[in-house]
């Protein structure tokens, strides 16, 4: 049963599909097209996926079918896509033909995380491919559920008549011509799933492992992608019925196998930028130049030195007459000391710092009180960096006596419940930040940057327990954490 109405069954009728003349289309004048009232664009996942063909493209292994499994999770329960995105309800149907049963069991429990497997998501492991009858079955079944929202076929190899090699554009441009109509009569999102090439490319659509014939054939992408060079991966959305070309920057939550949009993808990524220069300032007992801080990030200096002059002139840094510089509010100041720690008995506790000491790990005027010494790890032989004056401890040092995750989740705490990482905790709770900020953050402390995923699970595992220490109450984590 179609569902064509309105404006759309005035076009279909218009355009000549309905009346013919002598066997063909009866042709429309201009004014005819300019008087049709179209219904506007219907999203399946509002700015991000429309009604049509399109293609859901990235390199192997990267997380295209998680992503197009929790697309269809959470249409048929009405939820939250991507995080941020609410969809409206209905049918879904998942086409997992790389996958068996069993395994597609395993993801779908993933991605569930003990809720309720929902009855409108529809799966099979098996389809004919179109043109031996999968499109007509595919047709058929959309007849029976006329409330389905989105469609996925994982993948296009699966699915496409084995190419000749003839005529390579025209092979390419015909593999998805069945679905098309099928997309535009029963009015739902038909989403192939498709891989990219090795290379990457100025235009990520040249980035599609194809033939231009095939991303000629469809009505929109969503290329999941991470180029040399940036800061996280993303997910580019283009087609005809968006106006104009998005790039979302993407977290990815090992726990759920979900992705979610953080946001603009330049936004976000020079958002992380700024909140890495604050960091290294905040850290550093002395104001810094553009090229102490790109060393001590493992940055290039041109973008570091070009970024705080504008965050300069955004009032975020002020600058110094020796061309150095420093946050403008700082969170981790020298004035007026440290109160301390009473202590209790059987511990003297901290008398705290004397006003102007600048008390950081390691550092001198930390007077008796719980015991410290100038290099916090110095008993294993753990170094204190130059430029942050606080204690660096590598991954690979985080094992030792306690190989694993024990040893490592309790070097990452440490970090986490120091005063310069608190306003970035504090951002986390009130879901300003995620996980993979605050991972970035503590691997920029123990000066390993480079390995800043390996810091991911342990965050994730600090960040539980500091929400655990202060009962979901944001000025106790505030408080714990040294802040104000």
């Amino acid at each position: 049963m179609s569902r064509r109405s309105g404006g759309f069954e005035q076009a279909y009728e218009a355009f000549g599909f309905a009346h013919q003349t002598n066997g063909s289309p009866r042709p429309m004048t201009a004014a005819e097209l300019m008087a049709i009232e179209f219904e506007p664009t219907r999203w399946v996942v509002p700015d991000v996926l429309p009604e049509g063909l399109s293609l859901l493209a990235g390199k192997p292994k990267k997380g295209k079918s998680w992503m197009a499994l929790g697309m269809c999770e959470a249409i048929a329960v009405g939820g939250v896509a991507f995080g941020t995105k609410h969809v409206g309800q209905g049918d879904t149907l998942y086409l997992a033909l790389e996958d068996n049963k069993k395994r597609l069991q395993k993801r779908l429990k993933k991605v569930l995380g003990g809720r309720t497997a929902p009855k409108r998501m529809h799966l099979h492991t098996e389809w004919p491919r179109l043109d031996e009858g999968g499109a007509e079955q595919l047709d058929e079944w959309l007849g029976e559920h006329p409330e389905t929202r989105l469609v996925v076929i994982d993948t296009l190899a699966k699915i496409r008549k084995p190419a000749s090699g003839t005529n390579v554009y025209a092979e390419d441009y015909a593999a998805l011509e069945l679905l098309l109509p099928l997309a535009a009569r029963h009015e739902v999102a038909i989403v192939v799933v498709h891989h990219l090439r090795k290379a990457a490319a100025a235009d990520p659509m040249d980035e599609i492992s194809s033939s231009t014939g095939l991303t000629a054939g469809v009505d929109g992408f969503l290329i999941l992608r991470r180029t040399p060079g940036s800061k996280g991966p993303t997910l580019f959305v283009d087609g005809r019925d968006i106006e104009e070309p998005t790039e979302y920057a993407l977290h990815w939550n090992l726990d759920t196998a979900t992705w979610t949009i953080e946001g603009d993808a330049e936004e976000v990524h020079l958002s992380k930028e700024r909140g890495d220069i604050l960091l290294v300032l905040n850290r550093s007992p002395e104001p810094m130049t553009p090229k102490e801080v790109a060393d001590a990030l493992g940055a290039k200096y041109n973008n570091i030195k070009k970024l705080m002059f504008t965050m300069l002139g955004a009032g975020q840094l002020t600058k110094d007459d020796k061309g150095r510089y420093s946050p403008t509010t700082p969170t981790n100041p020298t004035d007026p000391g440290n109160p301390g720690n009473p202590g209790n008995s059987g511990n003297p506790g901290n008398s705290g710092n004397p006003p102007g000491s600048g008390y950081r790990v390691g550092a001198s005027g930390n007077p008796p009180g719980n015991p410290s010494s100038p290099d916090t790890y110095g008993k294993n032989g753990h170094r204190v960096t130059e430029v942050t004056k606080v204690t660096a401890l590598p991954v690979r040092d985080c094992q030792g006596d306690d190989a694993g995750e024990s040893g490592m989740d309790r070097a990452v705490l440490q970090a986490l419940r120091d005063p310069a990482l608190a306003p970035m905790v504090v951002q986390y709770f009130e879901g300003k930040a995620d996980c993979d900020t605050l991972a970035g953050a503590v691997a920029a402390h123990y000066r390993d940057g480079g390995r800043w995923k390996d810091y991911r699970e342990p965050t994730f595992r600090a960040l539980s327990v500091l929400e655990e220490e202060a009962r979901g109450a944001r000025r106790p984590i505030l408080a714990r954490l040294g802040g104000s």
